[in-house]
C-alpha cells in the first residue's frame, strides 16, 4: 500500500496527494487505527526530510481540509460564497 507514494519524489508529495492517499485507504476499508499508524509513519519520515532541508514543511502536518456532507444540508450558498476566495488561491 505504501508503494502508491513510494515512487513519488519529495517535491511531488503535497497535502492534496496525501489526502487522496488517506481517503483511498479509508475507501478500501482499512481501520482507523491502521490509517493513523500509516499517517504517523509518513509524518515522521517527512519530518526527517524537513529537518535535513529537503522539504520546507511537512505536508502531513498541514491541517486537513474541512469536509462537509452537502447531500442533506444544501451547500449551494456555501459554495457560492467560497468561490471567489478559492479562485484567488488557485495557482
Amino acid at each position: 500500500m505504501l508503494d502508491r507514494i513510494a515512487d513519488l519524489r519529495l517535491r511531488e508529495i503535497s497535502v492534496p496527494v496525501l489526502e487522496e492517499f488517506f481517503e483511498k485507504l479509508e475507501e478500501e476499508g482499512y481501520s482507523a487505527s491502521y490509517r493513523r499508524s500509516v499517517r504517523t509513519a509518513i509524518r515522521g519520515t517527512l519530518q526527517i526530510a524537513v529537518r535535513y532541508g529537503l522539504l520546507d514543511s511537512n505536508p502531513v502536518r498541514e491541517p486537513a481540509g474541512m469536509r462537509f456532507d452537502c447531500s442533506m444540508s444544501g451547500c449551494g450558498p456555501l459554495r457560492s460564497a467560497a468561490a471567489p476566495w478559492l479562485a484567488n488561491r488557485r495557482p
